[in-house]
């Protein structure tokens, strides 16, 4: 039967790189990075979306809202004769 020593060390007499600790390792971060990439997806991207999509909506009809107020703004101007060149 063959020395654990023997098992672990290659023929040069160095430990060999691959032992089961780094096997096992890799094997969790694999998991761990499949795992966490999955719930990402399916949860943190979407509850940021999700905020994303209501800022987006508020920033658009205030937006709107600014556009509609100029609109009002210029008309006044130029029912009254007065440039709105000389406003700024």
């Amino acid at each position: 039967m063959p020395r654990r020593d023997e098992d672990e060390t290659t023929l040069e007499g160095r430990p060999r790189f691959w032992n089961a600790g780094r096997i096992l390792l890799v094997i969790v971060f694999a998991i761990g990075f499949v795992l966490g990439a999955f719930v990402t997806n399916k949860y943190i991207d979407q509850s940021a979306i999700t905020v994303q999509q209501a800022d987006s909506n508020s920033l658009i009809a205030e937006n709107q809202r600014l556009d509609q107020r100029g609109d009002v703004l210029h008309s006044c101007l130029v029912r009254y004769g007065i440039s709105p060149d000389s406003c700024s």
